[in-house]
């Protein structure tokens, strides 16, 4: 690895991270305007706590093993960029065609997306820093539950109190932008180097020792 990329592999990974938590801790700050809207109730918010947990959990038994089948930053990539899209559209149907049921599938799809990141950025870790460095990369990985989680309330506080569907619109272009930045610039290995290595000659002249017969019997060794 070049120097310096082992910083832009864990800033991406972190930023790819941070993406899920900023769309995921956003309905807890938009809940009460939706409820004060009409758009839905008490009981349906916590439907969709309920149902991303349960959605969560499925995707982590059903995508865990994508990471070590496909190219781990692909299906990074592709997860951060599944949550992000679902909270554009669901903030695009507010405006359009306001439906709960819609707004619950979605956030199920959500949940499913986000449940594609963990393992392949743990993958990532392994693959481009070694193993005395790569618990400290996971540990500092694990703190955007703290720092996504904050931007993801600032970023719902700060647009959702004017329209509560900018409160999934911002987080999930910011999610979506984390996602193609993960996808376009991340600089390390994505895959094992298992190439076999050139086994070294075993002498400048090998070729006149394997055959036997050379014609110099100072450069033959056999």
């Amino acid at each position: 690895m070049k120097r310096g990329s082992g910083w832009l592999c864990f800033l991406l990974c972190y930023l790819g991270y941070m993406g899920v938590y900023i769309s995921r801790n956003n309905l807890s700050i938009i809940s009460p305007q939706l409820k004060d809207a009409g758009f839905a109730t008490a009981a349906q918010l916590g439907l969709l706590t309920g149902l991303f947990s349960l959605g969560y959990a499925a995707g982590k038994l059903i995508c865990g093993p994508l990471g070590d089948k496909f190219n781990p930053k692909n299906v990074a990539a592709l997860g951060v960029a599944v949550s992000g899209v679902s909270n554009i559209i669901i903030g695009i149907s507010i405006w359009v065609l306001p439906s709960f049921p819609l707004m619950l599938l979605l956030w199920i799809v959500n949940s499913f997306g986000q449940s594609l990141v963990w393992g392949p950025l743990l993958r990532l870790v392994s693959l481009n820093f070694s193993k005395k460095r790569a618990p400290f990369i996971t540990s500092m990985l694990v703190t955007t539950t703290a720092t996504g989680g904050i931007a993801g309330i600032l970023l719902a506080s700060g647009v959702g109190h004017t329209d509560e569907a900018l409160g999934f619109l911002v987080p999930g272009s910011v999610s979506l932008a984390a996602a193609a930045a993960l996808f376009l610039f991340f600089p390390g290995k994505t895959k094992v180097d298992d190439s076999p290595r050139p086994a070294a000659a075993s002498s400048r002249y090998s070729v006149f020792t394997k055959c036997g017969k050379c014609c110099c019997p100072r450069l033959c060794r056999a």
